[in-house]
């Protein structure tokens, strides 16, 4: 088994917007950033 944290911090943060025009997708880049908190537990089998 394997068991991995990860952290990430973003400093800009891409959105997309759907609804302004059905034509289009519309991005917006956001200054506020984002953080990903992920832990992960893998289990291996061997054959």
């Amino acid at each position: 088994m394997d068991l991995s944290a990860f952290y990430t911090h973003f400093s800009n943060r891409i959105t997309a917007d759907y609804d302004s025009d059905p034509r289009l997708i519309l991005y917006d880049n956001l200054r506020a950033g984002a953080e990903d908190p992920s832990i992960g537990l893998f289990r291996f089998s061997a054959h």
